[in-house]
């Protein structure tokens, strides 16, 4: 795979989940066996906001060429996408979260596989 192919993965899942956040933020806590709430709502819409930052940064650097630039792209997802999976394994763990949070696991770990990928391959040219 290409970082590329990746980048562009990363911005549509981002990009959608975000939109959703944003316009749906009810039914969006709902899937995730999240009680409705002004705050909660508030904090999803909030989430979803940076999600949308997160799908445009990963779809605008999909055509990046500098090393350098690269590897602090995919440093930079690496440990968020590696918080992410964090952050939701223990919010299904502990029932904060219906089963469903496991979807969001494991697209946040296998994200996170595919840029460890980039990140520890050698040699460390990125294409």
């Amino acid at each position: 795979m290409k970082l590329k192919h990746l980048l562009i993965i990363n911005a549509v899942i981002a990009l959608a989940y975000g939109l959703g956040e944003l316009l749906v933020p009810a039914t969006m806590l709902s899937l995730y066996g999240i009680a409705y709430s002004p705050g909660a709502s508030l904090l999803a819409q909030n989430f979803g906001g940076a999600l949308i930052a997160i799908g445009l940064v990963a779809w605008f650097a999909r055509n990046v060429t500098d090393a350098q630039a690269q590897l602090a792209i995919i440093l930079a997802f690496f440990i968020s996408e590696g918080i992410g999976v964090v952050v939701l394994l223990l919010g299904t763990v502990s029932g904060v979260m219906s089963a469903v949070g496991w979807s969001g696991v494991g697209i946040q770990l296998l994200l996170a596989l595919g840029y460890a990928y980039f990140l520890f391959r050698r040699p460390h040219t990125v294409s």
